[in-house]
């Protein structure tokens, strides 16, 4: 243990390279010990992908291996109850309560892709339906060209009256000499 434990119940002091191991470790959380109850808040999700884990080495102490985890003062500005100052005026991170913002995160997770699903099924049968009027018509444009082919087969050497072009007012307008007819006769 240590001489001036910040807690009553304190394992070594920061960097020691002490810990302690257990089989389990039980927290008190029945409903009936907890009064004003209420859902953590939403958009959990923004808050946790702005926290940026961090590996580090003790700066005091035996223990020189490469560590993982937050600081605690980054942490406090996001999620401040994880967080607490000791009498010493250190900070420590409650890691375990860390999971409930997880699943919150992961819900909020679930909802997002829930609802870009059915975005995307929304889209499919939008792009079917589409597709459908596609197909329609490129099988509209075979039968117009199946016709065409077969009017050009009628009259191999079709002439075709060109179109007027516009003339100024009060001027008469031309009338063609020929006329051709849509079985190729002239008149």
């Amino acid at each position: 243990g240590t001489t001036n434990p910040g807690a009553l119940f304190q394992v070594g002091e920061a960097g020691d390279g002490t810990y302690a191991i257990a089989n389990d470790w039980q927290t008190f959380s029945d409903e009936r010990l907890k009064t004003n109850i209420k859902p953590v808040s939403q958009d959990v999700l923004s808050n946790i992908t702005s926290l940026q884990p961090v590996t580090y080495i003790w700066k005091n102490g035996k223990d020189t291996s490469l560590q993982i985890g937050f600081i605690a003062q980054d942490l406090k500005k996001v999620f401040p109850l994880l967080v607490k100052k000791l009498d010493t005026g250190l900070y420590t991170v409650n890691y375990s309560k860390l999971s409930v913002y997880i699943v919150q995160a992961i819900k909020e997770i679930v909802v997002q892709l829930t609802t870009l699903s059915k975005q995307v099924q929304d889209l499919k049968t939008q792009n079917q339906k589409l597709q459908q009027q596609v197909d329609v018509l490129n099988q509209q444009v075979k039968d117009l060209q199946q016709r065409v082919a077969a009017l050009e087969n009628n009259n191999p050497s079709p002439t075709l009256t060109p179109k007027p072009k516009p003339t100024p007012l009060g001027t008469p307008v031309p009338t063609p000499s020929k006329i051709i007819t849509p079985t190729g006769s002239v008149k």
